[in-house]
């Protein structure tokens, strides 16, 4: 069952107007951590996204992040340029990043900037999760 990030869950009101809210869920799924977000990634929530990812990219030695995008409703470009930050500085730790359930315009924003060959998207769950089984090397089994 997911679970709050600890004190990431938050409410943040952007002039007394529109409520922003991004919530960000973590759950451990066969040692893959997988992160739901919930909302908006704007200048009203970029702290607390940036602030969890960078823990949860801090705390492994080999960070494994299956990130669910399926209810993430924006996201804007300093939130694309973390994702891109983060990806490169996980790569080096020899962990990996996917991102899975992207709706059409934010994958096709990234495919625009050159992010879709470089970043790990999936449609799927599943897809993500299965990408961080070893890889089948055609061997026979004995």
């Amino acid at each position: 069952m997911a679970r709050p990030v600890d004190d990431m869950v938050w409410s943040h009101e952007r002039d007394n107007m529109a409520r922003a809210e991004l919530d960000i869920y973590t759950e451990t799924v066969d040692g893959v951590t997988v992160v739901t977000l919930v909302g908006p990634v704007d200048s009203a929530t970029f702290d607390q996204y940036k602030q969890a990812l960078d823990r949860l990219c801090r705390t492994e030695t080999a960070p494994r992040l299956a990130i669910d995008c399926r209810q993430l409703s924006y996201i804007n470009s300093k939130g694309i340029g973390l994702l891109a930050s983060l990806h490169r500085q996980v790569m080096i730790q020899m962990g990996n990043i996917a991102l899975f359930g992207l709706s059409s315009r934010i994958l096709k924003t990234l495919e625009l900037l050159g992010l879709g060959k470089r970043l790990r998207i999936y449609e799927t769950r599943e897809e993500a999760l299965a990408s961080f089984l070893p890889e089948d090397n055609g061997a026979p089994e004995a």
